[in-house]
């Protein structure tokens, strides 16, 4: 009996961590700042960064990024331009493993707002976790709202 008991102990000591470390790493978690100098009020169209290199997969990506930011954008009174803007908005990413190109999943997804300059970082916001980029996935899309629920600081 005594050995059955430790031989259970043992499993539930190996198999405990390792559910900790999937659920954990499933989460998504939400970040902003911003320059609480900077007044948001006057600043009313925006413009996207050029994104990665032609060919890169990550292009696609940024695409997405881009479609779905667009009308909760819109909803908050801002207008995409490509006059001139007052505000550019550029996408980071960072792909999960590190250094593949070719992931679905993203490790961090994040945007960056700055004065039309493009200079002067007014605002950043970005999730971190696991994000799924596969199209039939919800992630990338809830990982996009919950950023951009934020923006602008109010």
């Amino acid at each position: 009996m005594l050995g059955r008991k430790s031989g259970t102990w043992r499993l539930v000591a190996a198999v405990v961590p390792l559910v900790v470390v999937f659920v954990g790493g499933c989460a998504t978690t939400i970040n902003h700042t911003y320059d609480p100098s900077a007044n948001f009020g006057p600043l009313r169209s925006y413009a996207w960064a050029p994104g990665s290199p032609i060919y890169s997969q990550t292009r696609l990506i940024e695409a997405n990024v881009q479609f779905l930011a667009d009308p909760l954008l819109e909803t908050k009174g801002f207008k995409r331009t490509t006059d001139t803007p007052d505000l550019i908005i550029t996408v980071r990413l960072e792909n999960y493993p590190a250094g593949t190109s070719e992931s679905y999943e993203l490790r961090m997804l994040g945007l960056d707002v700055y004065r039309a300059d493009g200079k002067t970082l007014i605002w950043r916001g970005a999730a971190s976790g696991s994000i799924s980029t596969n199209a039939a996935s919800s992630d990338l899309k809830d990982a996009v709202q919950a950023i951009l629920a934020t923006f602008p600081p109010g």
